[in-house]
């Protein structure tokens, strides 16, 4: 028996006591690894999802400007067409 400051604590009670801890410790340290692992999983999915969304939208720019630049040879023709018909 080990003298406490609370009374006498038997080498099993230790024991168990430290088993306890190593594995408390054990998962904490686990737990802290996988919010970091899921954390940065996060992040790079994150990161990956907005590439695409830029992609996408430049994407966009480009089909909507090429819909500009058609809108405008139409109108250009149909007022070409309009000249020549008042001729």
């Amino acid at each position: 028996m080990l003298r406490g400051g609370g009374g006498d604590v038997s080498f099993t009670e230790l024991f168990t006591f430290q088993m306890q801890h190593e594995r408390l410790w054990d998962v904490q340290r686990f737990t802290q690894t996988q919010i970091r692992v899921v954390t940065q999983q996060w992040q790079r999915d994150l990161q990956e999802l907005l590439d695409r969304a830029l992609v996408t939208l430049q994407e966009a720019k480009h089909a909507h400007q090429e819909e500009l630049e058609h809108h405008r040879d139409r109108q250009h023709q149909q007022d070409i067409c309009f000249q020549l018909r008042e001729k």
